[in-house]
């Protein structure tokens, strides 16, 4: 069930994602908890000129919802090792480097900002972070990996 939103938006009601809007993408937002904090964080299913969801998009994003404490546990053990691990090297960009002790010194570094499903079913969390000026991407799906947003979009 489509319907028009503006002018150029189109909306839709997912099975899954529930109540989606078209701008270049399919998006809605949500908040969601992580590191012990709540989050306005954008959902985004991937898609080129107006393609609906894919089915691997909501499985992906039934996995999440489903995964909630072991996503947090996840963004948290690899975020937190990849800021200690690089933090020296941060630390030319960023004059508060500092190393992460607990979920809530990591929600004072990081602001985690959207979830990019891909059509595929891969899974990307967008954060904002000090010493990159791009943010980083924490990858959840098919593998976990971290790095710059520039290495996975």
């Amino acid at each position: 069930m489509r319907k028009e939103v503006k002018r150029m938006d189109v909306m839709t009601n997912d099975v899954v994602f529930g109540e989606m809007i078209y701008k270049h993408r399919w998006f809605k937002k949500e908040t969601l908890s992580f590191f012990g904090k709540e989050w306005d964080i954008t959902i985004v299913a991937k898609a080129f000129s107006g393609k609906p969801i894919t089915d691997e998009q909501r499985n992906a994003y039934q996995w999440l919802k489903d995964n909630l404490t072991e996503v947090d546990n996840i963004l948290y053990d690899v975020t937190s090792g990849y800021i200690n691990d690089n933090c020296q090297e941060f630390a030319e960009y960023w004059s508060g480097a500092r190393m992460v002790n607990t979920p809530s010194d990591l929600a004072q570094i990081i602001s985690l900002k959207t979830i990019l499903f891909k059509k595929d079913g891969g899974i990307l969390v967008l954060s904002d972070c000090p010493w990159d000026e791009h943010g980083i991407a924490i990858q959840l799906k098919p593998d976990v990996e971290i790095g710059s947003q520039d290495i996975f979009l």
